[in-house]
Parts: structure tokens; sequence; C-alpha cells
């Protein structure tokens, strides 16, 4: 869950050298990165990560092995996925409440957010209404349900446009949005910039 420690430590300039990973080709690094990836898997699994978001993000890395072309962008994207299953640990920590049908909640929302989610998802996952689930959201966040979603699907690109290397379109397809202007105009209600210009 440090982030800023991931960050500093990949800032070393020797970062491969301390590890006694100094990739000759470019196979090696693909390698290095497959392992690397792999690695970061299984220890968030450990942490409490659930595999069905886990794997997937394990696959959307894993995908991006033939764009490593270099040592720097094999550190770019080591360092990218170390970030994103630490924010990933970071959220599972976070979603606990006083109330186990938002715990419940937010635990569906952060495992799928990959996923289009809607209050029937969640009504179906509690077992219960959707109007259950709608006034638990409104007395606990004051917010309606989608509203909460869209917030978490936007946390989320926004930690990607300044943590990785994906593009828009990439992101904009990860976090299920309809399609890449929505998430660009959403985004940039909540943040007051376009995804480009906060990157």
């Amino acid at each position: 869950g440090h982030i800023n420690e991931i960050k500093r430590i990949f800032q070393e300039p020797n970062f491969f050298n301390n590890m006694e990973l100094i990739p000759s080709s470019i196979e090696e690094c693909h390698k290095i990165f497959f392992v690397y990836a792999t690695l970061c898997c299984v220890t968030a699994i450990e942490e409490g990560l659930d595999t069905k978001r886990a794997f997937p993000l394990f696959d959307t890395y894993i995908s991006k092995i033939p764009s490593i072309t270099s040592q720097t962008e094999l550190s770019e994207l080591c360092m990218s996925i170390s970030l994103e299953y630490c924010q990933q640990i970071i959220r599972l920590r976070e979603y606990q409440s006083d109330s186990p049908v938002i715990t419940q909640c937010l635990q569906y929302i952060h495992e799928h957010i990959h996923s289009k989610i809607t209050v029937d998802d969640l009504a179906t996952h509690c077992n219960l209404s959707k109007r259950s689930i709608t006034r638990h959201f409104t007395a606990y966040y004051h917010t309606s349900v989608s509203e909460y979603i869209l917030n978490e699907k936007l946390k989320e690109a926004a930690f990607l446009l300044t943590n990785s290397c994906f593009s828009l379109t990439e992101i904009s397809h990860q976090l299920a949005f309809s399609s890449q202007s929505h998430l660009s105009v959403a985004f940039k209600k909540k943040y007051f910039y376009t995804p480009q210009q906060y990157r």
C-alpha cells in the first residue's frame, strides 16, 4: 500500500542493477516482465485481492509485453503494474464500513470495476431489493448508486492516466465505459480537465 515508496524505488537509476537483473535483449525484458507481473499478482492475492480482480489486471498487463522494446519501457511497465496492484490493495482496505450492506456493495464494485455495474447487480449480490440498496447508499453517501459507481470508475481512470502507459481508448475499454467520449465528458465534469490534460 506504499505508493510513494514504489515510485521512489523505480526512480532510482540502477533499479534493475540492484535486483541483479540486467536484461541483455528484448526477449529477456519480456521474460523479466512476465515474472515480475506474476509476482505482483500473487502478492496482491495474498494480501486479499480477489482473483476476479487480480487475474484480469494481470492479463491486461501481459498483453502489453510486445510493446516493451527497451529497459526503460520495461521499468515503466513494472512500475505501472506495481502501482496499480498497490492501489487495488489500498482500495480493498478502504471498502469497509459500519453497514454490512454497504461493505458488500463496495467490495462488489471494487472487484467488478472493469465491468458494467448496475443497481440490479448489487441487489442480486446482496440478496436485497433495488430500493433497499438505493436507500442504504443515500443514507450513507448522500448520492445515488450510479453516481457512486461512476465516481469510482473515474478515480480508477485518473489513477491509470497518472501511473500507466495505457491509452485513453484502452482505459475506456478496461473500465467498461460505453465509449471513449463518455469517459472524456464524465472525466472533465469531475476533474475540470480532459483526460489528456490531466495526464
